[in-house]
């Protein structure tokens, strides 16, 4: 009989079940959660292994995996396609920084960072992994909705003022559901 050891965190859960449901996820990524959430459910190989298609040694594998590093050991993370990748990645972050400055001259409102915007380039596959990691953070945030964020929110200075603050601070968005947001 295999068990694991790891207790999963209600969070952890529901990473897990976006992970394994969503259509956003990619293939790889999809069936190594759906036989995490497959074998806690019913704590049988056998099951998981028929749930997500994968061989009962291969998931004993993707298992153990789990209980040493959680529901990240999940996650698929290549390398960046090529160079082509990176290098519209870095236009796109390049506009987003000019954008930015532009708008932080309006009196009205101010941009606020929110969708997966990174503040470094790809050096190495750690920093690609950290941002596979909050993109999948943020796709199980947003389960069962559309889970791209736009890269820039513009929030009017006087709801950042609130109780006659500043404006320079920075919410912290990813926290706040839609409705929290509707302001």
């Amino acid at each position: 009989m295999f068990n694991i050891k790891r207790a999963v965190t209600p969070e952890e859960d529901k990473l897990l079940r976006t992970m394994a449901s969503d259509p956003g996820t990619d293939d790889k990524t999809k069936k190594r959660a759906l036989a995490v959430v497959s074998f806690l459910d019913a704590r049988d190989l056998k099951v998981a292994s028929s749930a997500s298609g994968i061989a009962q040694a291969t998931v004993r594998k993707i298992l153990r995996d789990f209980d040493a590093g959680g529901w990240q050991a999940s996650l698929s993370v290549s390398a960046p396609r090529g160079g082509d990748f990176l290098a519209r990645y870095d236009q796109g972050f390049w506009a987003e920084r000019l954008i930015r400055v532009y708008l932080e001259r309006s009196r009205v409102f101010r941009p606020i960072p929110y969708g997966t915007s990174r503040s470094e380039p790809f050096t190495d596959m750690q920093t690609f992994r950290n941002y596979r990691v909050n993109e999948a953070l943020l796709q199980a945030w947003s389960a069962g909705q559309r889970w791209k964020r736009p890269d820039l929110l513009l929030i009017p200075r006087e709801v950042l003022r609130g109780g006659g603050g500043t404006d320079e601070w920075t919410p912290d968005l990813l926290h706040l559901d839609n409705s929290l947001c509707t302001e």
